[in-house]
């Protein structure tokens, strides 16, 4: 498992728009997933670890945000 934030894919490249087959936490599911479904394509599953940013807001700054409007 990566020390950055991120998420596991799953893909295959059989085909011209490269499907995600899932998104997993660590590369242990993905490898066990990419593993199950493999066969089913000519080329095999592949996996990739993504980096996903975040930012974290300070308990000050959130609660300076203004209330949320309502849709009514």
């Amino acid at each position: 498992m990566s020390e950055e934030p991120g998420v596991w894919i799953v893909l295959q490249d059989t085909t011209p728009d490269n499907t995600v087959l899932g998104v997993f936490a660590t590369s242990d599911e993905a490898y066990e997933y990419a593993e199950a479904v493999g066969s089913q394509f000519e080329n095999g599953a592949i996996t990739s670890f993504y980096k996903v940013g975040y930012k974290q807001f300070s308990d000050e700054f959130l609660a300076a945000l203004p209330e949320p409007k309502r849709r009514d």
